[in-house]
């Protein structure tokens, strides 16, 4: 598994420089690892199963980033990619009996500011700033 990461972080690194080339050829990797583990591992259980399920899920994920990747994609490709990550955790916390990690906190309410809504805090900030604090620059450098 530990080849298995660094396949995944060279996968990374791909989508981090605009590297097709490398993206195919750790995916490669990735899928033919994958064939083997699925070969060598036949489910057994409930447990097992979704052990399977995740394993089949990264197969089927890892096949169509590279198709949206040698479209040069990438936001499609990343968003395989992700759901290639999330795949490896479901497997490994079902099998290494870690648990469920806590679902992430949804984004704080700042973030979905409209754009004219953001430029008013902004602004807000600004005034306030400069009241108390009336050699602070009205732009921050």
């Amino acid at each position: 598994m530990k080849q298995q990461r660094e396949r995944l972080k060279a996968i990374l690194n791909g989508f981090l420089v605009g590297d097709t080339q490398t993206i195919n050829e750790k995916s490669d990797e990735l899928l033919q690892a994958m064939k083997e583990v699925i070969a060598g591992y036949p489910p057994s259980g409930e447990k097992e199963s979704a052990a399977w399920q995740s394993m089949a899920d990264i197969v089927n994920e890892t096949y169509l980033m590279k198709e949206e990747a040698s479209k040069n994609d990438y936001n499609k490709a990343y968003v395989h990619f992700s759901h290639i990550s999330r795949s490896c955790i479901q497997c490994h916390q079902v099998v290494r009996e870690w648990g469920k990690l806590p679902e992430p906190a949804p984004p704080a309410e700042e973030k979905n500011l409209s754009p004219d809504a953001a430029n008013q805090k902004e602004a807000a900030s600004k005034k306030s700033t400069k009241k108390n604090n009336p050699d602070a620059p009205l732009v921050s450098q």
